[in-house]
């Protein structure tokens, strides 16, 4: 298959869905593919259909998240309500490893797979359709996958409307900026509306910009520090909370994302997110993909769950 793709110039998940799903690759395509396999009397092996194990994968970025922990949760309990078992994998924020446990899902011939993403790039869910088991993303939506998550933007907006009400007029926000834009966007978006502003040298990219204690300092030695911090997540908003009591920073509003045992015992605002009704739909849709396995799907189910904020 690779020499064909090669040959094709092509990826080898196009060459594996002209073979086995050709209505979802563009004739041109699949006119390439097709013709280098007819010129060298390419046959693909016909494998029988693997018999159900009755086993799922669940791969998620973080198991350390609170927030993570809470969907393995509910997908074991419902897995095991059904008479199925959990194949869990653990990517670590680490792309490649997330690719190797869906390898690995094959190799144990799971009869399908819950993905907490790290990305949803077109390559990747191209990828997730060629794979020979069904998977539904859970997190982040996308018409190319079933996919089940929750408004982000409405999310970002929320907080941004809150710590306007509490009468904030200085802003901040930490977090990653790559992949998360809908979050960090109806935040801005929101304060843009109500004339304020989300200063560049007052957002933190934990991954691009390295060290929060040093960005903490550098903000408040400006005359006009932010009084309040919008933050991806509340892991972020926790090591936030904890970095501002160090330098004994106090009276500053944080808002994070989740509502998770660690909002809860911080005593901090957070947007929640329907985790369990996200779970359970998601796991409701991957009964209804392994039933129907091996029959083409024209669309795919995505849905958006409102979140809400909870103030505290």
């Amino acid at each position: 298959m690779r020499e064909i793709a090669k040959l094709a110039g092509v990826s080898t998940a196009t060459v594996s869905r002209v073979m086995n799903n050709p209505d979802t690759v563009s004739p041109e395509r699949r006119e390439k593919v097709e013709a280098v396999m007819t010129a060298f009397s390419y046959q693909p092996h016909q494998r029988k259909r693997p018999k159900p194990t009755n086993l799922f994968g669940v791969i998620v970025p973080d198991i350390t998240n609170p927030f993570f922990s809470q969907f393995l949760d509910v997908l074991e309990k419902e897995a095991y309500l059904h008479g199925r078992s959990i194949l869990f994998f653990n990517s670590r924020h680490d792309r490649h490893q997330e690719r190797i446990y869906l390898e690995e899902c094959a190799r144990h011939n799971v009869d399908g797979v819950f993905l907490l993403p790290l990305t949803c790039e077109t390559g990747f869910l191209e990828h997730l359709q060629a794979l020979p088991y069904p998977v539904v993303m859970l997190t982040r939506t996308s018409s190319l996958i079933t996919s089940f998550a929750v408004d982000h933007e409405k999310g970002g907006r929320l907080a941004a409307e809150h710590l306007i009400k509490k009468g904030h007029r200085r802003f901040g926000y930490v977090g990653v900026r790559a992949g998360l834009e809908a979050k960090l966007n109806g935040f801005s978006d929101y304060l843009t509306e109500r004339h304020f502003i989300l200063p560049d040298e007052c957002c933190f990219d934990i991954k691009a910009d390295g060290d929060l204690n040093a960005f903490v300092v550098r903000c408040y030695q400006e005359k006009k520090p932010p009084t309040a911090f919008f933050c991806m997540n509340d892991v972020t908003a926790e090591k936030l909370l904890i970095t501002l009591q160090k330098h004994g920073i106090e009276e500053v509003d944080v808002v994070g994302f989740d509502d998770s045992m660690t909002a809860r015992l911080m005593a901090f605002s957070s947007v929640a997110q329907p985790i369990r009704e996200m779970a359970y739909r998601g796991f409701e849709e991957m009964l209804v993909l392994v039933k129907n396995k091996g029959e083409k799907s024209e669309t795919y189910t995505s849905l958006l769950f409102p979140p809400k904020l909870v103030v505290r």
